[in-house]
């Protein structure tokens, strides 16, 4: 007996499938006779199939500079009616809904939108789907898929940057009077009419707005419809200030500090060398830094070449004399051991001789270069 009855259930259970079947296969025949996918779904041909497009944004995946180009991840829907894809769901099993193919045997006609903008090879790139297709004649196509278009990328604020990237859809062949394409901006906010129900952050740009307009484009003897969304983005500075600003302000201190280590200190040309092969790699910026560094390896170079010249060897020019031992030390209020600095003479445009006798001044230069004024 208990055999007999999960034999009964599974009659009954297989039955109700095959009914179902058997009225799906009905109401698609009965659908799909004298159907011309190529016919635009108006009674009047005289009237414009009416589409309302809504962009859900997933993701913006990639912003790249040099080719002025952006890629993301969106799914857009598209709404219109068919008037010959209405049917009675009491007359059909209570069948609500179909979903049809949207290329090949048996497809129904679409509208031809576009991204106008696009960067792709292939120029569209978005996956066919199936139509959901309701009782009462409505519509829906919802093709994913990842979108590169072009943008107009302004750095002169770089890292400090917005950009304004804009995706035009519209149709390719239809005229407005034959097909006219709304935003549909329903139970979404003034300041974005694209759905970010399941958009994610990304690391590198943070999303500010996705306003969006409806334009008529002249062209020929007729008018287009374009829809522009538009994605507002600015770009993250903490990602910037970790790997352009910081390392940027550490490497140019560090061409300073070099100055700061003694002359008798080896390191002083290494420290230069080292700097030099570590910022060639930081971009534009470091370029600049790399020609600070070569003119400061320079001076380094003299700067130790004069501290270990010896005073037997080579002897101080006049004009070196006169500028580091005289007009600079009196500019820059430094004292010499033994010596002291006097005014420019009155109506005199040279200064006094900082010296008495040359003897007396070769003495006093030997005891600074050897150190010995040091030891008093």
């Amino acid at each position: 007996m208990y055999d007999l009855s999960i034999l009964l259930l599974l009659v009954i259970y297989t039955f109700g499938f095959l009914s179902a079947s058997i009225e799906e296969n009905r109401l698609l025949r009965d659908l799909r006779e004298n159907y011309d996918s190529v016919e635009r779904p108006v009674e009047n041909h005289k009237e414009a199939v009416q589409v309302k497009v809504q962009v859900l944004l997933q993701q913006i995946l990639e912003v790249v500079l040099l080719l002025f180009k952006i890629t993301n991840y969106i799914k857009m829907y598209s709404e219109w009616k068919d008037y010959k894809m209405k049917w009675d769901p009491a007359e059909y099993g209570g069948i609500l809904d179909l979903h049809l193919p949207s290329s090949g045997d048996g497809a129904l006609w679409k509208p031809d939108i576009l991204l106008f903008n696009s960067a792709e090879d292939t120029f569209d790139n978005s996956f066919p789907v199936n139509f959901v297709v309701y009782y009462t004649g409505d519509i829906l196509f919802v093709p994913p898929g990842i979108v590169k278009s072009s943008c107009n990328i302004d750095i002169t604020w770089f890292p400090f940057d917005e950009q304004i990237c804009c995706l035009r859809y519209g149709s390719w062949s239809y005229a407005t009077s034959q097909l006219d394409l709304h935003v549909n901006s329903a139970n979404l906010s003034d300041k974005d009419h694209m759905d970010l129900t399941y958009y994610l952050e990304n690391s590198e740009w943070e999303l500010l707005g996705t306003p969006a307009d409806r334009l008529l484009k002249p062209f020929l003897n007729d008018s287009f419809t374009e829809l522009h969304f538009r994605l507002h983005i600015r770009r993250k500075k903490v990602y910037y200030f970790m790997n352009w600003i910081i390392p940027s302000i550490i490497i140019s201190l560090n061409n300073l500090l070099g100055f700061m280590l003694p002359s008798e200190c080896g390191e002083k040309i290494t420290l230069r060398k080292f700097l030099n092969s570590c910022t060639l790699n930081l971009g534009i910026f470091f370029s600049f830094s790399i020609i600070i560094l070569g003119c400061s390896v320079m001076m380094t170079i003299l700067v130790v070449d004069i501290h270990f010249r010896m005073p037997d060897v080579y002897e101080m020019s006049p004009w070196v004399r006169k500028t580091f031992l005289e007009w600079l030390p009196w500019a820059l209020l430094m004292k010499r051991p033994g010596h002291q600095f006097r005014m420019p003479k009155e109506g005199c445009n040279s200064y006094e001789q900082s010296y008495l006798l040359p003897d007396e001044k070769r003495a006093s230069l030997d005891a600074i270069i050897n150190g010995d004024t040091l030891r008093r």
